[in-house]
C-alpha cells in the first residue's frame, strides 16, 4: 500500500507504530477475557491492521501527548464527533519497560514455534536484525509467508 501511494519509510514506520499501539492497547483492555481463554490475536490484529492502513491513507493522526498527560490513555475521535477512550497502565512491553533483545527473540521463537522450523526462525531473526544491509528481502519473505 505504501509503495503504491509513494510513501516514505518514515510514513511506513509511523503506520506500524500506530497499528501496534492500537492493537496492544485494545488487547490490554481485554486482558480479563484473554485470561478466561479467549484467543484475542485475530480480533485485535484486525484493529491494528486497520489503524495502520488508516495512517497510511492519512485518515488518522498520531498525536504524542506531552509527558504531563497520562501516556496510558488512547483516544479515538470519530468524524461524527464521538470520542472513545481507554486507559491502560504500563505493561512489560511498554516503552517504559521494554523487552530486552533476548526476551524479544524468545517471544518470537515461541510465537513462531508452530509455524516456522527452528532453522527458519533463526534465519528470519538473522535477516531482520540485518535488514538495513539487505539488498533484497525475497529470502525473508519466503520464510515468513505461506503460499496462498
Amino acid at each position: 500500500m505504501a509503495e503504491k501511494l509513494g510513501l516514505s519509510g518514515k510514513d511506513v514506520l509511523a503506520a506500524i507504530i500506530v497499528g501496534h499501539e492500537v492493537q496492544a492497547r485494545i488487547g490490554l483492555a481485554c486482558v480479563p477475557a484473554t485470561e478466561r481463554g479467549f484467543f484475542s490475536v485475530p480480533v485485535f490484529g484486525n484493529f491494528g491492521a486497520a489503524a495502520s492502513a488508516a495512517k497510511l491513507l492519512k485518515k488518522v493522526k498520531l498525536i504524542v501527548p506531552p509527558k504531563s498527560i497520562d501516556a496510558d490513555k488512547i483516544t479515538i475521535k470519530l468524524k461524527n464527533g464521538k470520542d472513545y477512550s481507554i486507559s491502560v497502565k504500563s505493561w512489560k512491553e511498554h516503552y517504559t519497560s521494554p523487552l530486552t533483545t533476548e526476551e524479544l527473540l524468545a517471544k518470537f521463537r515461541d510465537a513462531t514455534g508452530n509455524t516456522l522450523s527452528p532453522n527458519q526462525a533463526e534465519r528470519s531473526i538473522e535477516l531482520v536484525l540485518n535488514l538495513d544491509n539487505l539488498k533484497d528481502v525475497t529470502e525473508l519473505m519466503k520464510i515468513i509467508t505461506f503460499p496462498g
